[in-house]
């Protein structure tokens, strides 16, 4: 059975933050190669706020991660589908 769309939104905190501590970043220094605020970024790994397209794009670019992957993405099981 495949997780639900909360199941997986709240998976995406506790995701960032394993990638955050991975590359021995602080809040700061990830806040200031995305754009985003420390306090952003610590609401998103707490789960207190729900991200959105525009705050996971730089995430999942600095991070040198698949957006799919940073959210978990279910695969599309389509065929003409090929992730690069």
């Amino acid at each position: 059975m495949t997780a639900g769309l909360p199941d997986l939104l709240a998976e995406v905190g506790p995701r960032l933050k394993r990638l955050r501590t991975a590359r021995g970043a602080t809040l700061a220094a990830l806040a200031a190669d995305t754009g985003l605020t420390a306090s952003t970024l610590s609401r998103l790994e707490n789960g207190r706020l729900r991200p959105t397209l525009e705050q996971l794009l730089p995430l999942a670019r600095v991070h040198r991660v698949p957006l799919d992957e940073l959210v978990a993405a279910p695969a599309t099981g389509d065929p003409r589908i090929h992730l690069r």
